[in-house]
């Protein structure tokens, strides 16, 4: 395969499991706590320096508690890569945030989930005031800050007291996400999700208004609520994807993932920086072949998540489907609707075609 089989724009990498807080929805808060080692981490390093990586994404757990997060951001600065560190910021010094303040390819990427006792009750008491009192102060001293509130069964109807209290900031943006799945206690309610939905669109409409900065469009917030309203529901078709070839994931454990939500990746020592060079293991020709069947017709099948929005390609082809696949995803939404809504007409065509089948064999 030729030199330009990857065109990596963005590693992300969960630098640890570890972490001061025990948030409601984080799933990491169950894993065996693990950290990448500073060997492990310049090493990814040096080869997105190499590869000419635009962006690093560093989260965890919390990754301010690694010493040699310093040492990897400065190799990281001085080939202006940009960088946005996930952290619940409770845990930043005042000369923590002069240094931040003085790398503006830094993104500080602050996890708030509310204002107050909204807050607090997620992610533990007086975490808000922690946060808020670290936010303020990176603001003040100019260090570039975004914003991300994840929306889940405690705050759902809280996401415009949120924002209306971060639009007064000059951020990069205020992202608002959903609780994944896989943490079903935490989850938005069926009957309270056109409440969340809701408040997202009025967020986005004073946003334009004013001119400000959420990461919100009409297009995203409607691929929120069909992810979420409809978990089984495929939103972005597994041919072709462009994640496998322009991301890398590398979590705490050393394993090398191009995509985080393709369950078939084969985990043996031969993707694992821990026995390998990152070179070695995505220019391994198994690997490659692996990739490759990932986006063919028969590989992954698809998937509803967001977080691949930054690529325009995924974005696109996930919220303006085209051709044999827009009547595709027509006929799975309406399957769904009526399986919801009408579930003794669904039953009774499911039993009528099965009754069908048996008489043509």
């Amino acid at each position: 395969m030729s030199n330009t089989f990857y065109n990596l724009e963005q590693i992300t990498i969960c630098i640890t499991s570890c972490c001061n807080l025990q948030c409601r929805m984080c799933p990491v808060i169950t894993r065996d706590k693990k950290s990448l080692s500073r060997e492990q981490t310049l090493h990814i390093a040096d080869f997105a320096v190499r590869k000419k990586v635009k962006r690093i994404v560093i989260g965890g757990g919390e990754p301010t508690l690694l010493p040699y997060l310093k040492e990897l951001i400065e190799l990281l600065s001085k080939n202006s890569i940009e960088i946005w560190i996930l952290t619940n910021a409770t845990r930043i010094s005042d000369d923590d945030i002069r240094y931040y303040a003085e790398h503006p390819n830094v993104i500080m990427n602050i996890s708030i989930d509310g204002i107050g006792k909204v807050h607090d009750y997620i992610r533990g008491e007086g975490n808000f005031d922690k946060t808020n009192k670290v936010f303020l102060s990176l603001i003040e001293k100019g260090a570039k800050v975004a914003v991300n509130t994840v929306i889940q069964k405690s705050n759902y109807n809280c996401s415009i007291d949120t924002y209306e209290y971060f639009k007064q900031f000059p951020l990069v943006w205020h992202g608002f996400s959903f609780a994944e799945t896989y943490h079903q206690k935490e989850l938005v309610p069926p009957e309270n999700m056109e409440e969340a939905i809701s408040q997202l669109y009025k967020i986005l409409e004073t946003d334009q208004n004013e001119n400000k900065h959420v990461s919100l469009s009409r297009e995203m917030i409607r691929g929120l609520e069909l992810s979420f309203r409809y978990p089984n529901f495929i939103m972005h078709p597994g041919e072709n994807c462009p994640i496998p070839q322009t991301h890398l994931g590398i979590d705490e454990e050393g394993w090398v993932l191009p995509c985080w939500h393709y369950p078939a990746w084969i985990k043996n020592e031969n993707r694992n920086i821990n026995n390998r060079t990152l070179d070695e293991i995505i220019e391994d020709p198994a690997i490659k072949k692996e990739v490759s069947y990932a986006i063919s017709k028969e590989g992954c099948k698809g998937c509803s998540t967001v977080c691949y929005f930054w690529n325009e390609k995924f974005r696109e082809k996930a919220m303006f489907p085209q051709g044999k696949w827009k009547w595709q995803r027509q006929w799975m939404l309406t399957k769904t609707n009526i399986q919801n809504h009408l579930p003794f007409l669904y039953n009774l065509v499911k039993k009528t075609k099965s009754i069908f089948l048996v008489k043509q064999k």
